[in-house]
């Protein structure tokens, strides 16, 4: 199952999303999957790339790969620049993440991407909804019948933060009502901890898709490159502009 990533130079050993989600089939490691990949897909865009192909149809396997044995390092292999104006952008990062809603979808209902009947799927959604992870359905409810363009990531991290607020406010008011010493102690305890996970709920994965993609840093130094580039064209054109006017005052 296991192979050379053929996508690096390092020898990264990856397999295939597909054979990743058959070994990691519990709902918590596929939902977990599923976080991560979301979070490569809004990292790719925000870098503007767009996934050129989710599946491949000569193999019949998702065009993706899982890298290091880490669900957390994913790598959509076919990934191109995103053209024209902002809209167009716009619309092929919403075909992304709809495309991308519906792996999730097909994974955990348990039948192939490419047998998925769309018009199905809509009009037997409730039925569908039974099998998902209950508090996903309103995400996908929305993706797939509302057209909505949210990043899974971004609809969990939501989830999270009102968890934590809701905490926060509970702690607060049993805060306020403590008179033993030991028990505010307890609570100064909890504060600490739903600090703890609101610091690691902001955490992104930016390093570790730098590290697959490397399109901030080829961008960063394109435009370094090009920096230099044109103070050397600005250098010369000054020193042959000089050397124009010695001539000519030679003459």
């Amino acid at each position: 199952m296991g192979q050379v990533d053929r996508f690096n130079s390092n020898d990264i050993v990856s397999c295939t999303l597909n054979d990743w989600l058959e070994l990691h089939s519990s709902v918590e490691e596929k939902r977990e999957t599923f976080l991560n990949m979301d979070k490569a897909l809004k990292y790719i865009h925000e870098h503007d790339y767009g996934v050129e192909r989710f599946f491949n149809n000569s193999t019949m396997v998702y065009d993706i790969d899982v890298l290091n044995n880490n669900s957390s390092y994913i790598k959509f292999n076919r990934i191109l620049p995103l053209t024209g104006d902002l809209v167009a952008k716009q619309s092929k990062k919403n075909e992304d993440i709809f495309a991308s809603c519906l792996i999730q979808i097909c994974s955990y209902v348990g039948i192939p991407l490419n047998r998925l009947n769309l018009a199905f799927l809509k009009e037997n959604f409730d039925e569908f909804s039974k099998i998902l992870p209950p508090e996903d359905v309103p995400y996908y409810r929305g993706i797939i019948l509302r057209g909505s363009s949210v990043y899974f990531s971004d609809y969990i991290s939501e989830i999270h933060r009102r968890k934590l607020s809701s905490m926060e406010n509970q702690l607060s008011d049993s805060s306020s009502s403590q008179i033993k010493n030991e028990g505010r102690k307890s609570i100064e305890s909890d504060k600490s901890l739903v600090k703890m996970s609101k610091n690691r709920l902001y955490l992104d994965s930016s390093d570790k898709n730098n590290s697959i993609y490397k399109i901030g840093n080829n961008d960063k130094e394109a435009a370094f490159i090009n920096y230099l580039l044109i103070i050397t064209i600005l250098v010369f054109s000054l020193l042959a502009i000089n050397m124009f006017f010695w001539l000519c005052s030679l003459i």
